[in-house]
């Protein structure tokens, strides 16, 4: 569900970027990070340390910040 506020943020290859929306596809995690199209879009789970490819067209949904608690990344993209 979408925070009032609907402030989102995503990581790419250790850079924050706002966002707006409660999900992200691949291509717009390309277009954030100026990732090449013909590298893999990878993401990589900060917790456990697991990469996993993502495929073109798949849908990421994103954690909604909440005020007053600090800030956790749990996942990164980055290129394969």
């Amino acid at each position: 569900m979408e925070q009032a506020s609907g402030q989102y943020e995503v990581l790419v290859e250790g850079k924050i970027y706002p966002w707006d929306k409660e999900a992200i596809s691949t291509s717009e995690i390309r277009s954030l990070g100026e990732l090449p199209s013909d590298r893999p879009v990878v993401e990589v789970d900060l917790t456990s340390g697991k990469e996993k490819p993502i495929e073109e067209g798949q849908v990421h949904q994103l954690v909604a910040l909440q005020e007053g608690k600090g800030l956790t990344k749990h996942v990164n993209f980055r290129r394969g």
